[in-house]
């Protein structure tokens, strides 16, 4: 195989800083209890959720994103200007095309980063690992950033018992060459990340429509 030259051995690759960003607002399950849904303790007993943060009015999936991402950047101890590659991958994109990963780079200053969207909603970030553990392995780049955000409360539907569980924020890891022996030795997960699909349950458990 090659990527512009011969690969002789494989890249150890593995997370050398993490970063989160949540929004200021906090809900807690007494919330919910004007909806006559649950009382409050059933809602804890059934999710294991006691409290969730909602973004502000105005605040984008992609501004979330890009303050997970500096958050990372400074846990690394690296620069913003360093990152080659971003993924992001939110769970509610901004617009139906294109992903908004641009402007989660230009929101960070990543001016050097290439970037483009995984979408895997709840397992996104397991999937952008697992695809910048690859390309750091064959050395095509050098340091990755991983980014994943939700904003779904924007769109939640609160006359459903799922809307309880949902939350806002954002969280970001950085990847790099580490140590031989050290990172990632493998990924393997297809069998945990699958789930059943038919256009009936699209049809029955979609709370939004695509108009």
């Amino acid at each position: 195989m090659k990527l512009g030259k011969e690969i002789k051995e494989m890249i150890s690759a593995g997370i050398v800083g993490t970063g989160l960003y949540v929004p200021e607002e906090v809900r807690t399950n007494d919330w919910f209890k004007k909806l006559n849904m649950l009382p409050t303790d059933d809602i804890f007993d059934k999710s294991g959720v006691k409290e969730r943060r909602i973004c502000a009015k105005g605040e984008m999936s992609s501004d979330m994103e890009a303050k997970a991402l500096l958050s990372a950047v400074e846990n690394a101890g690296i620069d913003i200007e360093d990152i080659d590659f971003i993924f992001n991958g939110p769970v509610i994109n901004e617009a139906i095309a294109p992903g908004h990963g641009p402007a989660v780079k230009h929101k960070a200053g990543a001016k050097n980063a290439a970037t483009f969207t995984v979408e895997g909603t709840c397992s996104s970030l397991i999937s952008q690992i697992a695809t910048a553990w690859g390309m750091i392995s064959t050395g095509t780049y050098k340091t990755i950033a991983c980014v994943v955000g939700c904003n779904w409360t924007l769109a939640a539907d609160y006359t459903e018992k799922t809307c309880m569980i949902m939350g806002d924020g954002a969280a970001a890891v950085i990847m790099q060459p580490v140590s031989p022996g050290k990172g990632f030795l493998a990924i393997e997960g297809a069998h945990k990340l699958q789930i059943e699909y038919n256009i009936s349950m699209l049809q029955s458990h979609c709370s939004m429509r695509i108009l």
